[in-house]
Parts: C-alpha cells; sequence; structure tokens
C-alpha cells in the first residue's frame, strides 16, 4: 500500500501522464520542488493538459505553469483539444496576443470561457467585425471593451 505522496516502486510512471517518475522528481528526493512536476499527479499545474502533452507535443507548454504566456486564459483552455498541438480555432498558448492585434487573447476573451460572445472580440481574428481595422485600432485602450470615442464604438 502506498502513503500520500509516495510513487510506485512497480510502476514507472505512477500517475500515468507519459513522463516516468525520475523524470519528473528531476534530483530522486521524492519531494516536489519547484520546477519539478508531481509524479502522482498526471497534471500538475491544473491546465487541464497532461504533464506529457505540455512537454512533448508540437506546441509545447509549461507542465508548471497552468498559463505558459500569461495571456489570463489557461493552456488547456486555448489547446482546446488538449493534443498540445496548436490546430484551427484555437490561440496560442505560447503567445499573448495570438491574432497580433495588440490585445492579449484573456482581454478578447472577457469572460475567459473559448467563445467568442457578443460583447467581445476573437481572440483568433485580428479584425473581429471584418471591416478592415483592426480590433486593436478599434479598441484603442486595448481594454477588451468598446468605448465611447474609440474607433469601434
Amino acid at each position: 500500500t502506498l502513503e500520500p505522496g509516495e510513487t510506485d516502486p512497480r510502476n514507472p510512471d505512477t500517475d500515468g501522464d507519459g513522463i516516468a517518475d525520475g523524470v519528473e522528481d528531476r534530483d530522486r528526493d521524492g519531494v516536489l520542488d519547484p520546477g519539478e512536476t508531481d509524479p502522482n499527479n498526471p497534471d500538475t499545474d491544473s491546465d487541464l493538459l497532461l504533464a506529457a502533452v505540455d512537454l512533448h507535443r508540437g506546441n509545447p507548454t509549461s507542465p508548471t505553469n497552468p498559463d505558459s504566456d500569461a495571456d489570463g486564459l489557461s493552456d488547456g483552455l486555448e489547446d482546446a483539444n488538449r493534443d498540445g498541438d496548436l490546430d484551427g480555432g484555437e490561440t496560442n498558448p505560447n503567445l499573448r496576443d495570438s491574432d497580433a492585434d495588440g490585445i492579449d487573447d484573456g482581454v478578447e476573451d472577457l469572460d475567459r470561457d473559448g467563445e467568442v460572445d457578443a460583447a467581445e472580440s476573437d481572440p483568433r481574428d485580428a479584425d473581429t467585425d471584418a471591416d478592415g481595422i483592426s480590433d486593436g485600432v478599434e479598441d484603442a485602450n486595448r481594454n477588451g471593451a468598446f468605448d465611447a470615442g474609440e474607433p469601434g464604438a
């Protein structure tokens, strides 16, 4: 029987995340240190991506930081199908501003639900309303709202 925090000596990958326990606990001291992933938790940073997906896919993210690009959206929300690759219809968990319009993804998705709602601009499209003017120009103060006096208001 394993005690809480112990890894299984008969299983090289106790949490089943695809990364060997000895790789997750780099100094092999049985203590979760900063920068290490937890060999007993397949999603150490709780971003909804398994640590192996964070590290070993086409668009790797941090397995110890739930928001690798610090844009206000978790990596698992941005990688909607949670496969570790940047696919069409997803924002990039490694870029604060996926569409390069000057507004962070988490500001464009005000409620941080991964959906474009009526009062939001699309973090995947630099010109949400397709009028030829970038969202970052229309939302001049880049707060995610079209305020009086801004070109998009």
